[in-house]
């Protein structure tokens, strides 16, 4: 449960670039709908950062993986789902690709860290991939999948995705799709509070998508290999929290009222010390799953829907005290807070409704 010199070292310079080079390029992310080709070009060149050759290597440390999605986070919380979305792909494919697979997709996405690529996983209303209503149905030349899914990234963009469905005998299949002529979308269209720039839907409907029993991943681990991705999402958020209580906590100190730093006075100082414990137990329970995972110890949905559940709360809770620590500054465009508080009502819903996340703790 305790990271390495090097996943510290890792992590500690991809944040600063994280802050110094690529938050600037959001605003204008979020302006053009689209991730600036700078974004793209900046990742291109980190030969070390995690994912870089599409995990074609391996998938054996997947905690350096989360921590890159967790540094990557401070940067913009749309920025940094680009590069996810991506990788999250790039991850199920090298996990449970046949050869062929990894042979025809990993060399693509290591080609270009924001590829735009689509991962058709999450459902909405607190599901957890055991109980996904999207169906796979085996006919004799393949597979015919039907469902809705939700907060889709990359629609109408995507040169491919996985969809994640569930068979008749209710076990996790996950199929890598070319043709995205039957899903259909809704909401992509529609003004978004945040995320613009990976050109999100709010539905991806799919209606009897035939696909060939090639396209078709191994069963053999992933459960596991969707359990990383679902951790990989809540560092993102993470990071994001993070990001926002930092910043409010560095405003305070150099913010000043009757002749002192705000830092000073106990309303703002013991939220802010209450934000940043409830970070770093997040990040140990984050790292405690992680672990459990790799060794195979632990792959139960349950463990990684507690840690999503309070990674969800947490970042709500950090932007809402950021913007409130900041008072009117906190809502100008001046200050990226005012994005990550945006930013967090969908970052949360993604995965876990947030109306469930209460129910998920009381039960830990």
């Amino acid at each position: 449960m305790t990271i390495d010199p090097e996943q510290e070292r890792l992590g500690a310079e991809l944040q600063q670039l994280a802050v110094n080079r690529l938050r600037p390029l959001a605003a204008k992310a979020e302006l053009d709908r689209v991730l600036p080709a700078e974004f793209g070009e900046i990742l291109a060149s980190l030969p070390w950062l995690p994912g870089s050759d599409a995990f074609a290597s391996g998938v054996a440390d997947p905690l350096t993986f989360c921590l890159a999605a967790q540094s990557l986070g401070w940067a913009d919380p749309a920025l940094a789902f680009g590069w996810l979305t991506a990788r999250q792909v790039a991850w199920l494919i090298a996990a449970s690709g046949t050869p062929a697979q990894r042979e025809r997709y990993l060399p693509r996405l290591a080609a270009d860290p924001t590829l735009p690529v689509s991962l058709l996983l999450f459902e909405g209303y607190g599901r957890a991939p055991s109980e996904l209503d999207t169906s796979a149905r085996q006919v004799e030349d393949g597979w015919i999948l039907n469902g809705t899914k939700t907060a889709v990234a990359n629609a109408d963009t995507a040169e491919f995705a996985v969809v994640v469905a569930r068979d008749a005998e209710g076990g996790l299949r996950a199929f890598v799709i070319d043709d995205l002529s039957a899903v259909h979308y809704r909401g992509n269209d529609d003004r978004w509070l945040s995320l613009q720039a990976v050109g999100p839907a709010a539905y991806a409907e799919i209606s009897n998508l035939h696909v060939r029993s090639e396209a078709a991943l191994s069963i053999d681990g992933i459960g596991a290999a969707l359990s990383v991705c679902r951790l990989a999402q809540a560092s993102l958020v993470l990071g994001a929290a993070e990001s926002a209580t930092r910043y409010a906590a560095d405003w305070s100190m150099r913010r000043t009222a009757f002749g002192r730093p705000l830092v000073g006075f106990q309303g703002v100082a013991f939220v802010l010390a209450n934000l940043f414990m409830d970070i770093e137990s997040t990040k140990a329970q984050r790292d405690g799953a992680l672990g459990a995972l790799a060794e195979g110890l632990d792959d139960s949905e349950l463990t990684t829907s507690r840690v999503v559940a309070q990674t969800n709360h947490l970042v709500r809770n950090a932007s809402r005290e950021g913007i409130e620590l900041m008072g009117v500054h906190g809502v100008i465009t001046d200050h990226p807070v005012e994005r990550i508080y945006r930013s967090a009502g969908l970052l949360a819903a993604i995965d876990f409704d947030p109306l469930l996340n209460p129910l998920v703790l009381s039960n830990n």
